[in-house]
């Protein structure tokens, strides 16, 4: 990726033309081009693994391992302006994220590497509240709506929630 030295992660975008590109350095970098031309916008001392865009303005980030700045600080990073400028959100005890989706500005479900089980978020990243999942642990979930929520695991795993991730079933 340009601005970069790293092999690009993952990728959102959260309108035609601005988005956002993850790499295993710990950078971000941002189009507001429609991917014509990226700049750097953030770095932190982990991978961020994944990013998602709950509106055009709302984004957020999450590294593996459950180190995202330097110092050691814990949980993961929102942006309110489209991705230009980033602050930590989360708190103690979020290691191992994996995976971030949302449904609104406020609500994410975060999935962990280890697949032992899931994060929720309610008001808007500053609290990842653990939730239990379906046995086998979820490794990747997608909104289909406000409430409806689908995730996938190992060894054929899939779980349906029905209150936007708040408790989940085997399906």
């Amino acid at each position: 990726l340009p601005g970069t030295s790293s092999s690009g992660v993952d990728i959102a975008m959260g309108s035609g033309d601005v988005g956002i590109a993850s790499t295993l350095d710990g950078s971000l970098v941002r189009t507001a081009d429609g991917g014509a031309t990226w700049q750097p916008v953030f770095r932190t001392s982990a991978r961020l693994s994944s990013i998602t865009f709950a509106d055009p303005r709302t984004a957020y980030a999450v590294a593996t391992g459950g180190v995202y700045a330097a110092g050691g600080a814990t949980g993961g990073f929102k942006s309110l302006d489209g991705g230009l400028t980033w602050a930590q959100v989360g708190g103690a005890g979020t290691a191992n994220l994996d995976r971030i989706r949302c449904v609104s500005t406020t609500t994410c479900i975060v999935t962990r590497t280890d697949g032992g089980g899931l994060y929720r978020t309610t008001d808007g990243g500053s609290s990842l509240d653990p939730v239990a999942s379906a046995p086998g642990g979820i490794r990747a979930v997608a909104f289909f709506g406000p409430t409806r929520v689908v995730g996938i695991g190992d060894r054929g795993v899939t779980a349906l929630s029905d209150d936007a991730g708040a408790t989940w079933r085997s399906i």
